[in-house]
């Protein structure tokens, strides 16, 4: 099926007590997205947040080159966390990595709480390792499936919602825009950026061969180790997470200048992806922007997934 954008908006915020929305884009098919709703649906009483409410929007799309999109992300209210995983392998075997990963990583993270792991650590490395071997046992079944993997960064704000835990593999990425300055919270797992921390890169960085090849990604190394790390958050914090078909075409300065912008989120999301895509859409674009702020006082709090048109002006076409 062809691949589509899909937007995805949501709201959580103190003493909500509405059922668990979880997306991922495998296409425009929304019978697709709503099956995996109804798949994550979690308990109801577990997760509330009294410090922070937290709006996000996800938009999914394909690019100007890409015939097929590799990513998928989810949007989980009720565990407060959020994905992007970017697929690769030949065949559309990198579209089942990512997918795998989002089926896999919320199931496997409240199955650990649930066996009486109280460390966020472990929570989410068992998560990210969960997904690791569920894609290697794929692959193991399928040969041309072999060498499938994905990257994977997640954000998740346990309750009361005031620090978040930052979690991947891979070079997806997460940052925090805080008064006017953007802030990486992930390290690049590429080989460049491997010798590059180590001091050994001499020359121009951008005419480094094989800069994106990974150094680990879920499914496709024989060995992972996630990184892990933490954060307080403050109200008004936006937070982003990306797959590298943005990063590959804004640089921070741009980046920044979208975050900044008045506009809602929903417009913030989609003038990233629209502005990837003017400059050249090389990769699949996931974005999901995340905005921090008080609770609501009164009111009910919503969770929202739908199909938006988003921007079509630069359609996908044909490697």
């Amino acid at each position: 099926m062809q691949a589509g954008p899909l937007l995805g908006a949501v709201r959580l915020s103190a003493g909500s007590r509405r059922e668990i929305w979880t997306g991922y884009r495998i296409n425009s098919n929304l019978n697709s997205i709503e099956l995996c709703c109804r798949l994550w649906r979690m308990r109801q009483s577990r997760h509330q947040l009294a410090k922070l409410a937290f709006d996000a929007v996800a938009e999914s799309h394909p690019g100007r080159v890409r015939d097929h999109n590799e990513d998928n992300f989810f949007i989980s209210p009720r565990l407060a966390m959020y994905a992007v995983c970017d697929g690769m392998g030949g065949h559309q075997a990198g579209e089942l990595a990512s997918q795998i990963a989002v089926e896999t990583i919320p199931r496997a993270f409240v199955a650990s709480q649930s066996s009486g792991h109280d460390s966020p650590e472990r929570m989410l490395t068992d998560s990210l390792y969960s997904a690791h071997k569920a894609i290697q046992v794929s692959a193991e079944a399928d040969s041309a499936r072999l060498g499938m993997g994905t990257t994977a960064v997640i954000i998740w704000a346990p309750p009361p919602g005031d620090v978040l835990w930052v979690a991947h593999v891979g070079d997806s990425r997460a940052y925090l825009f805080r008064t006017g300055n953007l802030q990486h919270l992930t390290e690049d797992h590429t080989w460049f950026n491997q010798v590059m921390r180590a001091g050994g890169l001499s020359g121009n960085p951008d005419d480094w061969p094989n800069r994106h090849v990974l150094s680990q990604a879920l499914g496709a190394s024989s060995l992972i180790a996630p990184e892990v790390s933490q954060l307080t958050l403050q109200n008004g914090d936006i937070l982003l997470l990306c797959s590298d078909g943005l990063t590959d075409m804004l640089d921070d300065a741009e980046i920044t200048r979208q975050l900044s912008a008045p506009m809602s989120l929903a417009d913030i999301v989609q003038s990233l992806v629209r502005e990837a895509n003017r400059r050249g859409g090389k990769d699949n674009i996931t974005v999901i922007v995340v905005r921090v702020s008080q609770p609501a006082q009164s009111g009910t709090p919503t969770a929202i997934l739908s199909a938006n048109p988003g921007d079509d002006t630069h359609p996908p076409r044909s490697r």
